[in-house]
């Protein structure tokens, strides 16, 4: 029987923050090894860590999932994406193929809008999720974050800087507590590494309105921007009418009244605590921004 290190087993090892994961648990422990969760292998960069193994797996296929469990002691589950049932599915089947694995530890990147009567398109699959890790009995940190902050320049504020200075949401007077993408990667190895059993509130530094956002974003890019708010009927109608998918609408208008609500307005020192640096304020991330 090999007796080499069992290792850290990542998903979503191709996205934004299972990259970033991968990346920061090779700076912490550069002698553990850390398997790469994807779809395509293809994709998934050999420089994100020195000791790095990257196993095929499709969410969608159990098998797949357990051959990939194999050599890991641990693993850290990055939410998937895409329509809402897909992804509780794809949760659901990786909290099944940890059945008979050599897992010990999870850590399960959530959402803070931890409301059960909360009506935002993502918020069900989290908990039933949540719920479901809680009934495996195997030692687990959730680590609820905020709005990505590099989501939310993306979608809302770099497609149209160029031709129109004025995007409409609808929501008006919630704020968000947008935290980067670096600060959860980070903040989530360390959770992973430490064998956290917290529930983690992951946030940016303080909760900012549209207007502060806007505001920030348009001395950045050296432009005139501002958010407009419309009605949330208004909202669905138009997007539809731009040929977005329905279920994308149904998330992003769910969002904005999420935040109307103040879901994701809460301001933690979590990020600060676990990773030593304070987290990234919404004009640091701008700077470093194209």
């Amino acid at each position: 029987m090999s007796n080499a290190p069992r290792g850290i087993a990542v998903t979503g090892a191709t996205g934004g923050v299972g990259s970033r994961v991968i990346r920061h648990l090779a700076t912490l422990e550069p002698d553990q090894p850390v398997i790469a969760l994807a779809r395509d292998p293809r994709r998934v960069s050999n420089r994100l860590a020195p000791r790095l193994t990257v196993e095929p797996a499709d969410y969608d296929d159990v098998g797949s999932l357990r051959r990939a469990f194999a050599g890991a002691s641990a693993l850290v589950l990055i939410s998937s994406d895409g329509d809402a049932e897909d992804m509780f599915r794809h949760h659901r089947n990786m909290i099944a193929a940890m059945t008979g694995s050599p897992i010990e530890h999870v850590t399960y990147l959530s959402i803070i809008d931890d409301d059960p009567s909360s009506t935002f398109f993502y918020a069900p699959g989290h908990h039933r999720t949540e719920a479901l890790l809680a009934e495996t009995g195997v030692p687990c940190c959730v680590a609820r974050t905020s709005v990505f902050a590099d989501f939310f320049h993306a979608t809302w504020i770099a497609p149209y800087l160029q031709d129109r200075s004025e995007v409409e949401v609808s929501f008006r007077d919630g704020t968000i507590s947008l935290v980067t993408r670096d600060d959860v990667g980070r903040s989530v190895a360390v959770a992973a590494s430490l064998r956290s059993t917290e529930t983690l509130s992951l946030t940016g530094p303080a909760s900012l309105s549209l207007e502060g956002i806007a505001q920030a974003a348009a001395e950045h890019h050296g432009t005139r921007f501002r958010f407009r708010s419309v009605d949330d009927q208004t909202y669905r109608e138009r997007r539809s009418g731009e040929g977005v998918e329905p279920w994308l609408v149904e998330a992003f208008a769910s969002m904005f009244a999420t935040i109307e609500g103040g879901g994701f307005a809460s301001v933690t020192h979590d990020v600060h605590r676990l990773t030593g640096r304070p987290a990234e304020s919404w004009t640091r991330f701008l700077d470093r921004t194209p």
